[in-house]
């Protein structure tokens, strides 16, 4: 009795759209890893159980559009796998956040994010646009960089190591 209160109560509190999360699965028994003198085929069975538990998730943003983040494709074991490939295939950048995963996973597929995941999917984005050098596009600034490697509306050091501002000619 006390066990369904508290599951609705988590429930309203975080939103309908993390209810699978809040069911423990208290019949599976905690897996552990294959010994270290443990045969190969034993080491195997543990990484294949392993893959099964992998989750991937991928966005789609637009930073010219006002809306959110939509996730276009998800899935857990070989599923995610196949996201994962295409993703290096593409040269898409990639970032493991396995308790983000968890929650977009449970997401439709062509959705956007919820207003609770805001926060860390704008930290993923900001480290996949700085990792693509395009992270002025994000903020809504220009997108190229000068030809000092500075980007553009920053201070320069002069010769005697103090900043100064940009002249305005080299704007």
């Amino acid at each position: 009795m006390y066990h369904r209160r508290s599951e609705q109560k988590a429930r309203n509190n975080l939103g309908e759209w993390m209810e699978p999360l809040s069911r423990p699965n208290d019949r599976t028994p905690p897996r552990q890893d294959a010994p270290k003198g443990a045969p190969e085929d034993v080491r195997a069975d543990a990484s294949a159980g392993a893959l099964k538990d992998a989750i991937a998730v991928a966005l789609k943003y637009d930073p010219g559009d006002a809306r959110a983040p939509k996730v276009v494709a998800g899935g857990r074991g070989h599923i995610a796998e196949q996201i994962l490939q295409i993703a290096f295939d593409r040269g898409i950048k990639v970032r493991k956040d396995a308790d983000l995963a968890q929650i977009l996973s449970v997401i439709d597929i062509d959705s956007e994010i919820p207003l609770e995941a805001f926060a860390a999917v704008a930290e993923i984005l900001v480290y996949v646009y700085r990792a693509n050098d395009r992270l002025d596009e994000l903020e809504g600034g220009p997108s190229a960089r000068d030809a000092a490697g500075n980007i553009d509306g920053a201070r320069q050091n002069d010769d005697e190591g103090k900043t100064s501002p940009r002249r305005k000619d080299e704007q």
